[in-house]
């Protein structure tokens, strides 16, 4: 009877043990391939964000996106002479391009608003903009305006979705994890930081290896940033892609905005101050080089890196104006009008001896450009409905990299030449700071007879 009771207790001892065991295995932490079978068996349309995003790799992302873009839209003249065309050839070009990349960032951006997706869309379109440069290098191309034309419009398709849906990306990576230190200028900094610093080593980079380099330096900045988007950044920002119900009501809501005075007359003044600008941002280095004696090649990218270093702080501190209630972003909107016709006016007054002058007016781009940039995209964030945010920065990217800076491109072009066939550069300064005063005149009593309406 001893020796039954001792198995039994034996017997009862064991079975505590396994159970104890069994319990323990259960409570365990799951493992990571555990975790990915979970993951992976989970319905797609329930796809949440596991961890945010750091913020420093969307200042990466800022930095590398420009100083890729500068060794081509600064430098991509120089190959275009190179191949022997004619200034005319060269015009239908760099129209084409801004015009393809217009209609491209809206496509781009609609795809990410209604997938949610900023990370394959980012990658995608960086690795086709690759293969599509590269295609450049290839004798068909260089050997037929009629090719070449199919990959500037190739170029201008992939390439051009990256710095809007960026943009849409801080804002919304901002907003969502309720970051309060920092604010989207602290991000776009960057952006300056990459333009200007690139902007000097790649013109050294082309003076050594030549215009090859351009190529090749651009394949490998944003290389580098496929990388850190494809190991450091989320996937999908909601869950899955949004019903065709949702999609139409967010379309007829991003509709109704855009019929409101608000957002037309934002618009057309993007348009317009772009036009304007256009004569300093893509005329400025000519300028320098055909009206001013023995104007150093070194001055253009020393100009080059004041505008950008000047954009720095503004990008950082501009925020500040409108977080803090003391200026609305239409404010400083108007403020940065007026120092672009001040601008204007400088440049006009240079001694034609003296082109070092020149970058003592180049500070005054930090708020010409940085300040008027961060305020309308405050202004647009403002305006867009949920679910448009990357529509709405394609839009505004495009209206005024794209769509402004062509015309404005074509009609400086035209103006600038020396008389009798058009008004010469200083002249075409003096009438562009007329223009900016009387626009920024008429926008602002625009804005005060449409609020009196309302």
């Amino acid at each position: 009877q001893r020796s039954s009771l001792s198995d039994g207790t034996r017997l009862a001892m064991q079975d505590h043990a396994s159970r104890l065991v069994m319990a323990s295995q259960r409570h365990r932490r799951p493992s990571k391939q555990t975790f990915a079978r979970g993951a992976s068996s989970s319905s797609s349309t329930d796809v949440l964000v596991k961890r945010p995003t750091p913020l420093w790799t969307l200042k990466a992302t800022q930095l590398l996106i420009f100083a890729a873009n500068v060794c081509l839209l600064r430098y991509i003249t120089v190959y275009y002479d190179q191949l022997g065309l004619t200034r005319q050839q060269m015009g239908l070009l760099l129209v084409i391009m801004p015009l393809v990349s217009f209609f491209g960032q809206l496509f781009w951006s609609a795809v990410v608003d209604r997938s949610g997706d900023y990370k394959r869309t980012l990658i995608g379109t960086s690795l086709a903009g690759i293969v599509v440069v590269f295609s450049y290098l290839l004798p068909c191309v260089k050997g037929s305006l009629g090719v070449l034309m199919v990959v500037t419009l190739l170029h201008g398709f992939f390439a051009s979705p990256s710095g809007p849906i960026v943009d849409a990306l801080c804002l919304k990576v901002l907003a969502e994890e309720g970051v309060t230190k920092e604010a989207y200028g602290d991000q776009r900094l960057w952006s300056a930081v990459g333009w200007g610093g690139m902007a000097l080593v790649a013109g050294q980079l082309i003076d050594i290896f030549g215009s090859s380099a351009m190529f090749f330096s651009y394949a490998a900045l944003v290389l580098v940033n496929v990388g850190i988007i494809a190991k450091w950044m989320p996937g999908q920002r909601h869950r899955g892609s949004r019903s065709s119900s949702e999609e139409q009501a967010s379309s007829t809501a991003f509709s109704d905005v855009l019929q409101k005075f608000e957002a037309r007359w934002l618009l057309l003044n993007l348009v317009l101050y772009g036009i304007l600008m256009a004569l300093v941002e893509n005329f400025l280095n000519v300028f320098l080089l055909q009206d001013f004696v023995g104007t150093p090649t070194v001055l253009i990218g020393l100009a080059t890196a004041m505008m950008c270093a000047f954009e720095i702080p503004v990008f950082k501190y501009i925020g500040r104006l409108w977080q803090n209630g003391r200026f609305g972003a239409v404010t400083v909107l108007m403020a940065a009008e007026a120092l672009l016709a001040v601008r204007c006016l400088l440049y006009a007054a240079l001694p034609r001896s003296q082109p070092w002058l020149v970058l003592l007016v180049e500070p005054l781009h930090g708020l010409t450009f940085a300040g008027m940039w961060c305020a309308t995209v405050e202004y647009a964030r403002q305006l867009a409905p949920p679910g448009t945010e990357a529509k709405m920065q394609a839009l505004v990217n495009g209206l005024f990299y794209q769509i402004s800076f062509a015309a404005g491109s074509l009609l400086w072009g035209f103006l600038v030449q020396r008389p009798p066939r058009g008004l010469g550069f200083t002249r075409c300064f003096l009438l562009d700071a007329a223009l900016i005063c009387f626009w920024l005149v008429a926008w602002g009593a625009g804005w005060s007879l449409g609020r009196r309406k309302r």
